[in-house]
């Protein structure tokens, strides 16, 4: 693993195994070299400055196919469900967000967002189905739809409800089925953002 590679891991959580992605129609599966370690099997002895992550042994099996150089690779079809995430805000305490706050609010996805509205409730309908979902306690939610056009009704109590057009866009990222669970940016790179901004 470089240090380039270890700048883009967020997260590391290490798994007893590795569970397969669902399969949707379209996809298709292939073997490819671990993109961690580059085919190794190996953590670089020389790849992070300071102390490792835990359960991260420099010159041990890497982390990603723990020594088995090659992974399964989901490429994901045109109904493969991608993430939604985004915010809820009181569009009246929000005039404009400054890029720090929202570089922070990234940071800190436990602490409230910047006017968060709690328990709006939010109805996706299109696609093959409808689906609810609320806002949690910080002003987030997160939801997987299947790719295409929805239309979103938003209530909360407080508010007129809200309709709004959301197009979700298909995953193009290949899925990684690695041995560990890694968390990184391109793991989000399929996800569509959607915020709403209510009254005000």
């Amino acid at each position: 693993m470089t240090k380039l590679g270890l700048s883009c891991l967020t997260a590391l959580a290490l798994l007893g195994g590795c569970s397969s992605a669902p399969k949707y129609p379209g996809d298709r599966t292939e073997m490819r070299t671990c993109r961690w370690c580059s085919g190794t099997g190996v953590e670089a002895a020389d790849a992070y400055d300071g102390s490792p992550p835990p359960g991260v042994t420099p010159g041990g099996p890497c982390v990603g196919c723990r020594g088995a150089k090659n992974l399964s690779v989901t490429i994901p079809g045109p109904k493969h469900p991608a993430w939604v995430k985004g915010t809820v805000r009181d569009g009246s305490k929000v005039q404009a967000i400054p890029v720090e706050a929202l570089l922070l609010e990234n940071q800190r996805p436990m602490q409230p967002v910047l006017g968060a509205v709690t328990g709006a409730k939010l109805h996706f309908e299109g696609g093959s189905r409808a689906l609810d979902t609320v806002s949690n306690g910080t002003g987030r939610f997160k939801l997987m739809l299947e790719p295409g056009r929805y239309k979103v009704h938003i209530s909360a109590p407080g508010f007129p409800d809200r309709d709004e057009a959301l197009e979700v866009a298909p995953r193009r990222e290949p899925i990684w089925q690695e041995r560990a669970k890694l968390v990184t940016p391109e793991g989000a790179a399929d996800e569509t953002v959607f915020d709403v901004l209510l009254g005000g």
